[in-house]
């Protein structure tokens, strides 16, 4: 048999124990009915959050029809902040505007439920589980799609300076992708979305709908179905514990992984 046969079956094996994991907090989720807050949100949210995603809709299709990667210049340094500084800059107005209504950033989030060690332990348990599902999905898209998944320019850029050993841009990457994304995409898409979506439509159709938006903004066509499996596992975390602070520190998590399993690679051989 292949070698790609028994790759399947061990993933197809420890994404059983993962999928046991959340298939437990889920049970637990509709035990409690969750415990992400929403009376906070109110139809000015929801507006707002109908005119984001409007945004981001106009947008992804332009994404999608930008030439090949290998057609395209490389990415440039400057281009990751200014890609990373949108999400922030919507991130601090939206908060500003909550704000501006009384209501409290610490309570809706969330962030007085757990201590912050408390947190970070569940994220690194929870993260963990969720890395098998999240490679069994790119696994199985890479299989259906008969080709190599495209690298995001990103991913690409961070090979090319840790091989320069261009100290300076890669801790200009770390910092965007370890810190600045984590915090800005789970305050959108988890913590403002998400709970304004369910307050009005209920959690499983916001779920699934920021979930999809998560995944299609990153514009990659090989990495949707595993980023739209680990935009479910940021959920489900994030209704299960209630703290925003978990989805953060998972998001952190996985991406100084796959940065720091990048840098490695690159230095290898």
């Amino acid at each position: 048999m292949e070698p790609d046969f028994y790759i399947l079956v061990i993933l197809a094996a420890i994404s059983a124990v993962s999928l046991g994991v959340y298939q437990n907090l889920l049970r637990r989720i509709h035990e409690s009915s969750g415990k992400v807050r929403t009376a906070e949100f109110d139809i000015p949210d929801l507006l707002v959050t109908i005119v984001l995603v409007g945004y981001f809709a106009l947008l992804i299709p332009q994404g999608f029809s930008q030439p090949a990667p290998a057609e395209t210049a490389s990415l440039k340094p400057t281009d990751i902040l200014l890609n990373a500084s949108v999400f922030l800059i919507l991130a601090i107005g939206i908060a500003a505007f909550l704000y501006t209504r009384g209501v409290s950033l610490k309570h809706l989030l969330g962030f007085d439920r757990l201590p912050i060690g408390r947190a970070l332990l569940i994220a690194f348990g929870l993260v963990l589980a969720a890395f098998p599902v999240v490679l069994a999905a790119s696994f199985l898209i890479q299989n259906l799609l008969h080709e190599p998944a495209h690298e995001q320019d990103l991913v690409t850029l961070f090979r090319d300076v840790s091989r320069k050993n261009n100290y300076s841009l890669i801790g200009t990457i770390l910092f965007t992708g370890v810190i600045v994304a984590p915090l800005s995409e789970e305050f959108l898409f988890r913590g403002y979305f998400y709970g304004a979506i369910k307050r009005y439509c209920g959690a499983p159709v916001s779920a699934i709908f920021t979930s999809a938006l998560f995944a299609l903004v990153h514009l990659n066509l090989s990495s949707l179905p595993s980023l739209f499996v680990l935009a479910l596992c940021l959920t489900i975390a994030y209704e299960a514990t209630g703290s925003l602070a978990v989805p953060m520190s998972m998001h952190a998590l996985f991406n100084l992984s796959q940065l720091v399993t990048l840098y490695f690679r690159s230095h290898a051989g």
